[in-house]
């Protein structure tokens, strides 16, 4: 009789936050910091509702809140050894993690949960076995001044449904996953870590199970993942300011939307079939793109691909290589390694002017198909065929060092055949036109085969040329 009362008194909201408020002040106490819960409502004996949870930091900064958190749970989870946590509901949270020394505002939570005494290893009591989450609002943000880097993860709406969820057997398959309005700012700045100047730490370190990013080996696979207006940036703090055009310290994408098909996280692979749309901050717009997507710790690469702009559109392969994803992309010129191989593809200078703004007025459509290696700084192309507006082609292999300043780039082109016109030239390259001796206006057309190595105003060619002015 005394259990029955006691199972029914649980069940009223009174006893319920009643209880709750003293589990609260006790954590308080233990942990010296403010924790509490303004309402909870357990029912149907495997429903949680909390209301208002708040944990501040021993600063008195907030660690976390949530404004309503919900929780379904196996049947009589209070009398069961072991609770499975099949649903969470998550509405209003922020949660703020922020180290400005070595030491981060939660460890005193983490050091309070160790054990006093060695304890002999037991199954947890708590399971996450979840088939499905709804998130609204949630705002992570983590703020490191040791390192120097903030980041800053939100979602305005999240629903999961999934198959298996298993934290401890470290497996989350998924058949659909919608994510509306999300954030992921990464700013990296100096820290206070003092440089490391060892030859041994400069090198880039992986874990003992030669991971880099999935350390601890998770397995995820999503069917279906849905995107709405998402955002991703990379800033980096500099002292001038942002360029109007693509500027690799300052990037970020804007209006993510799309689809990501077969998503899976496997060692230290991501692989994903991509259906989106975007746009850059400097203004260059992805209407659609398509590909068959790899991402690891020294590349990112896109197969079958078709990237289309307003103005563009890219079709094959396309990579890019880099020793570490961070530090190579912020110098992207001249660190990240680009592969490509084009065909049927459309290259408009409108797109190429955002890269390179020195083209903002050439208006011109470039046809291109072959391939290229290198970086933009240093690039190969091989089997090349291309045509620029309606006058002038190319084809042969190139070399060309030093863009995109272009007036500074050595250019080696071989088995080449060329046709051109002085208007073609000096839109593509402003720099000609101020070139006057010698004469090249009075050229008017250009037909070349052979070979051509030097600047655009001081080279040596060897073949034979043909020109208004003769042959």
């Amino acid at each position: 009789m005394l259990v029955l009362l006691a199972i029914l008194l649980v069940q009223t909201e009174w006893a319920q936050n009643r209880l709750i408020r003293q589990v609260a002040q006790r954590l308080s106490k233990d942990l010296n910091t403010e924790i509490s819960v303004k309402r909870v409502r357990i029912w149907f004996f495997n429903k949680v509702s909390l209301e208002d949870i708040l944990i501040r930091d021993q600063k008195k900064d907030t660690l976390l809140y949530a404004g309503n958190i919900n929780l379904e749970l196996n049947n009589w989870f209070f009398l069961q050894d072991q609770i499975d946590l099949r649903h969470v509901g998550l509405e209003n949270a922020i949660v703020y993690l922020h180290r400005p020394d070595t030491v981060w505002n939660y460890q005193f939570i983490i050091d309070s949960l160790a054990p006093k005494q060695p304890t002999r290893k037991k199954q947890n009591d708590i399971q996450l076995l979840l088939t499905s989450a709804e998130l609204k609002n949630v705002n992570i943000s983590m703020r490191d001044e040791w390192l120097g880097q903030d980041m800053l993860a939100q979602i305005g709406a999240l629903k999961l449904d999934a198959k298996e969820f298993n934290i401890t057997r470290k497996k989350i398959f998924v058949n659909s996953l919608s994510v509306d309005r999300p954030t992921f700012i990464n700013t990296d700045y100096k820290g206070k870590k003092p440089p490391d100047t060892t030859r041994k730490n400069r090198t880039l370190i992986a874990s003992v199970n030669g991971l880099e990013w999935n350390t601890e080996g998770w397995d995820i696979l999503v069917d279906r993942l849905s995107i709405l207006e998402g955002l991703v940036s990379f800033e980096r703090k500099t002292k001038r300011k942002t360029y109007d055009h693509f500027d690799p310290q300052h990037i970020s994408f804007q209006g993510i939307t799309g689809t990501i098909q077969n998503l899976s996280v496997l060692r230290d692979t991501i692989t994903a079939k991509l259906d989106l749309k975007t746009k850059e901050r400097s203004g260059f717009t992805v209407t659609r793109l398509r590909a068959d997507m790899s991402f690891h710790p020294r590349g990112m690469i896109f197969r079958n691909l078709d990237l289309q702009t307003p103005n563009s559109r890219l079709r094959d392969y396309y990579a890019m290589r880099y020793k570490g994803f961070n530090q190579d992309m912020q110098n992207f010129l001249s660190n990240v390694k680009l592969e490509a191989s084009l065909r049927s593809s459309k290259l408009s200078t409108k797109d190429i002017a955002f890269f390179a703004p020195e083209l903002k007025n050439a208006g011109k459509d470039i046809q291109i198909s072959g391939r290229a290696s290198g970086t933009v700084e240093n690039f190969t192309a091989t089997n090349l065929a291309v045509r620029y507006g309606s006058n002038s082609s190319l084809s042969g292999n190139l070399t060309m060092k030093g863009l995109p300043y272009i007036s500074k780039t050595f250019i080696d082109f071989s088995n080449g055949q060329l046709n051109t016109t002085y208007e073609d030239v000096a839109s593509l390259m402003p720099s000609v036109r101020k070139i006057r001796q010698p004469d090249l206006a009075s050229l008017s057309y250009i037909r070349f085969n052979g070979i051509f190595r030097g600047y655009v105003n001081d080279f040596k060619t060897k073949g034979n040329i043909q020109t208004a002015l003769g042959n």
